[in-house]
C-alpha cells in the first residue's frame, strides 16, 4: 500500500513539474513574439513620413502642366528624327538624375523616359515637377518606342543621330557628363557636325 501510495505521489509530482514547465515554455514564447512584433514596429516607416503634406495651389499647377506634357509625349504619329537624347530611368541617383535633365535642358537636349512611376501618370508628374522644379527649365518625355529603336538597356544614354533620317548613330553610355559625352562624339564621332552645332560650336 506504501508502495503504491508512493509511486501515485511520484507520478502526481511529475505531472506538475511538466505542466510548469509547459507553462513557462508557453510563457517565453510568448515573450518572445512580444518582442519580434516590437522590432518589427520599429522598422516601420516613421510618423513624420507618414503624414501627408499639403499640396499648394502653385506647387499643383505645376505638377498638373507636368503631366500634360507626358501625356502629349505619349501621343502616337509621326515625329521627326532628334538630333540628339538623353535616356534616363528613375532608378537613376536622383541628384545625378537632376542634373543630367538640367545640362540636356541647358542643351535643348530631349530626355526620355521608358515609362510611368509604378504605372501612375500623377505619380510620375510628380517626380518629374521634383526633378525640374528648382531651375523651371526642362522635362522628360515617356517613350518606350525610342528604347527599343536604340536597344536601350541601361542608362544613362547619349545618342546622337545624323545623315538621312538619322541613319547614323553615335552612342555614349556611363558616367560622363552630357557635354563630355558630346566633346567626344565632336571629336571622334560620325555625328561630329551635329555634336558641334549642339556645343554651340562653329561648324565647317
Amino acid at each position: 500500500m506504501n508502495k503504491l501510495l508512493i509511486f501515485l505521489l511520484a507520478l502526481l509530482t511529475t505531472g506538475l513539474a511538466q505542466a510548469t514547465e509547459h507553462t513557462e515554455n508557453r510563457q517565453f514564447i510568448k515573450e518572445q513574439l512580444r518582442l519580434d512584433r516590437q522590432r518589427f514596429q520599429s522598422l516601420q516607416t516613421p510618423d513624420f513620413l507618414k503624414q501627408a503634406r499639403p499640396v499648394t495651389l502653385q506647387d499643383q499647377s505645376f505638377i498638373d502642366a507636368q503631366a500634360q506634357q507626358l501625356r502629349q509625349s505619349m501621343q502616337p504619329g509621326e515625329r521627326p528624327v532628334d538630333a540628339a537624347l538623353v535616356f534616363v530611368s528613375f532608378s537613376m541617383p536622383p541628384d545625378e538624375l537632376k542634373q543630367r535633365v538640367q545640362d540636356a535642358a541647358v542643351l535643348n537636349i530631349p530626355v526620355v523616359i521608358r515609362g510611368m512611376v509604378n504605372g501612375d501618370m500623377r505619380a510620375t508628374a510628380n517626380a518629374v515637377a521634383g526633378l525640374v522644379k528648382e531651375s523651371n527649365t526642362g522635362g522628360v518625355q515617356i517613350d518606350p518606342t525610342t528604347f527599343r529603336k536604340y536597344n536601350i538597356t541601361a542608362v544613362p544614354v547619349l545618342i546622337v543621330a545624323c545623315g538621312n533620317q538619322g541613319d547614323k548613330v553615335d552612342r555614349l553610355q556611363g558616367d560622363l557628363t552630357l557635354h563630355q559625352a558630346l566633346k567626344r562624339v565632336a571629336e571622334e564621332g560620325d555625328c561630329a557636325q551635329t555634336a558641334k552645332s549642339l556645343l554651340g560650336e562653329e561648324t565647317e
